[in-house]
C-alpha cells in the first residue's frame, strides 16, 4: 500500500504569493505582446506637432504620435494609424528597439514559476521566479537605455518641439519586476513557515510536569 501524498497547505501567505506571482506573470505577458496587438501598451511615445504652413501660417493643427512597442512601432495622426512590419529587432525612427526576446523569456519563466507554485517543488519555483526577475530587470534596463537614447536624440530639436515620454509598457515592466521580487520573498517565507509547522510541538506545561514527576520518583 502506497502512502497518501500530503496535500499542499494553502495558508494565507501562500495564497498571497500565488496571487502576486500571477499578477507579475500577467503584466510580463502583456508587455511581451505590446504593439501592434495592444496599441495602447507602448514602451515609449514621441509627439511631433504638425503645423499648417499654408498662407505663411505656422499654427499647429495636428500631432503625429509615434509609439514604440516590443514588436513594432505605430504612427498615429488624425485618428488614423499605421504600424511597421513586425520582425526581429525592428528599426524605427530615430533608432532601433530591441528587447523582444528578453521580454518573451521573462514571461515564459514567470509562467513556469506560477505553474510550479501549486506544487511542493518550492526551490524550483523560487529558482524560476528568480530567473524571471533577472530577465525582467534586463528588459527594463534595455527599455531605460533605449528611452534615454531616444530622449537624447530628440533634445537637439529646437524649442523642444518634439516631446518624448514613457508609455504604459515601460511602467508595467517595472511593476512586474517589483512583484516578482515580492512573490519570491513571500513564497520563501511561506515555505519556511510550513516547514517549521511540520515539526511536532511540545508545550512547556507538559514538559514541566514530566520533569516534576521525574524528580518525585527520585
Amino acid at each position: 500500500m502506497g502512502t497518501t501524498p500530503t496535500p499542499l497547505k494553502m495558508t494565507p501567505l501562500r495564497i498571497a504569493g500565488i496571487i502576486i506571482l500571477f499578477v507579475a506573470f500577467f503584466f510580463d505577458f502583456l508587455v511581451s505582446i505590446s504593439l501592434p496587438t495592444i496599441r495602447t501598451l507602448e514602451i515609449a511615445q514621441v509627439t511631433i506637432p504638425i503645423a499648417n504652413q499654408t498662407a505663411g501660417s505656422n499654427e499647429v493643427t495636428a500631432e503625429l504620435e509615434i509609439r514604440y512597442g516590443i514588436w513594432a512601432y505605430c504612427a498615429y495622426a488624425n485618428g488614423v494609424y499605421a504600424c511597421s512590419p513586425t520582425g526581429h529587432g525592428y528599426t524605427g525612427p530615430p533608432l532601433p528597439w530591441q528587447d523582444k526576446e528578453i521580454s518573451q523569456a521573462a514571461s515564459g519563466f514567470a509562467f513556469i514559476a506560477f505553474c510550479l507554485v501549486f506544487t511542493k517543488h518550492t526551490l524550483v519555483t523560487l529558482f524560476m521566479t528568480a530567473i524571471a526577475a533577472v530577465l525582467t530587470l534586463l528588459a527594463y534596463a534595455v527599455d531605460i537605455a533605449m528611452y534615454a537614447e531616444l530622449h537624447h536624440l530628440l533634445s537637439d530639436v529646437p524649442n523642444n518641439a518634439i516631446e518624448s515620454k514613457t508609455g504604459p509598457g515601460f511602467w508595467l515592466t517595472m511593476v512586474s519586476l517589483i512583484l516578482l521580487v515580492v512573490a519570491g520573498v513571500v513564497n520563501l517565507i511561506g515555505h519556511r513557515q510550513e516547514a517549521y509547522s511540520d515539526y511536532p510541538s511540545y508545550p512547556m506545561a507538559n514538559a514541566k510536569s514530566s520533569w516534576v514527576r521525574f524528580l518525585k520518583k527520585n
